[in-house]
């Protein structure tokens, strides 16, 4: 899934939400992921996350380096991942704006853990 606001002037991900979904890469770049994003801009307001699997097979030579990624820190909206899992990913997320709730009840801003 590609969130590139630059690519398709105009355009933007804004109020996403992706629920129950399997995403299933395998590769051999350790620069691959489920989710990428190239803007600092590239999500407006906000992406839920919830309940998705994020699943590099091991048939690919290397582990990807995270399953959600951006190239920059997201300064317009937050990623929000509710119950979600990965394989085969060095981390789930390293970018700043990427969080997890599923051990918060209310995960808001900066009180949501960082995923690193």
């Amino acid at each position: 899934m590609l969130m590139n606001r630059v690519t398709i002037t105009g355009k933007v991900a804004r109020d996403v939400v992706v629920e129950d979904c399997i995403f299933l890469i395998k590769t051999s770049s350790t620069d691959a992921s489920c989710i990428h994003g190239s803007g600092a801009t590239d999500i407006e307001r906000f992406m839920l996350l919830k309940n998705c699997q994020f699943i590099n097979a091991v048939l690919g030579s290397a582990d990807c380096d995270q399953a959600v990624e951006f190239d920059s820190a997201q300064t317009e909206g937050y990623v929000l991942a509710d119950n979600c899992s990965s394989v085969g990913f060095t981390a789930f997320s390293t970018t700043t704006g990427v969080f997890s709730g599923t051990s918060l009840k209310h995960a808001q801003g900066p009180e949501a853990l960082q995923l690193s």
